[in-house]
């Protein structure tokens, strides 16, 4: 069985939802966004050990850059 956080399976309707609403991001611009999850979710996968581990290992990271 796989498993994934649920925020990184859920992602999809906030990236779209807050990219047209609150960035005025196209639909278009905002899907190809949501597109993105998809080399997330990779990434996830293939740090091994725990994808809940792994994705908060992601979350960190990407907050520090921010």
């Amino acid at each position: 069985m796989l498993w994934l956080p649920d925020p990184v399976v859920s992602a999809g309707g906030v990236i779209y939802g807050t990219g047209v609403e609150l960035r005025g991001l196209s639909p278009e611009a905002a899907l190809a966004e949501v597109r993105g999850i998809g080399a997330t979710v990779t990434r996830i996968l293939r740090a091994g050990g725990s994808p809940h581990a792994a994705a908060k290992a992601l979350a960190r990271e990407r907050l520090t850059a921010a």
